[in-house]
């Protein structure tokens, strides 16, 4: 990344923990980076977003294209899971949730910033 300056990123579970620490980085080293997820309102740098939701993604992505002209970096950072249950013991809907964040979120996000 020799031009850091131009650069447009997208961090996913940018809220906390590896997510706010990618944004954090990014930034630093000068790169644009949007920073979304659950926890966040829509800022200049930041985007209220849960990546379960389609749409959402989509026009998230739609928008950041068409003000910056592209995308150069997807980070994702997205993830959940269950509050102290053994990998086991998880109920199906805690399953469905942490395979719809996890996955199908990371699948969503990477689909539409390649359709760019």
């Amino acid at each position: 990344m020799s031009d850091n300056k131009s650069r447009i990123a997208i961090v996913t579970g940018a809220s906390s923990g590896i997510g706010r620490a990618t944004t954090e980085l990014l930034r630093s080293q000068g790169v644009t980076t949007i920073g979304i997820a659950r926890g966040l309102e829509d800022s200049e740098g930041t985007r209220k977003c849960d990546v379960r939701d389609e749409e959402r993604v989509r026009t998230i992505i739609q928008e950041i294209d068409s003000e910056f002209g592209r995308l150069d970096l997807l980070v994702n950072c997205a993830g959940i899971t269950s509050s102290g249950s053994a990998p086991l013991g998880h109920t199906v809907e805690e399953w469905n949730s942490i395979v719809q964040t996890n996955l199908v979120g990371t699948y969503l996000c990477c689909k539409e910033a390649l359709s760019k």
